[in-house]
């Protein structure tokens, strides 16, 4: 996807943690298995902040 980078270099100068986006913009490099990985393996948070 092309936009996948730039969606994740805003997530992260707004300090926005965006999981799914991360992997897409790795999956080009990364085995399709790590990729999936790398997202179940993320420690569970809420997902979901009210402001």
């Amino acid at each position: 996807m092309k936009s996948s980078a730039s969606i994740l270099a805003l997530a992260r100068h707004h300090c926005v943690e965006m999981p799914i986006a991360e992997v897409v913009a790795l999956i080009n490099g990364t085995p399709t298995v790590e990729a999936a990985r790398r997202l179940m393996n993320r420690s569970p948070k809420a997902e979901r902040y009210d402001t």
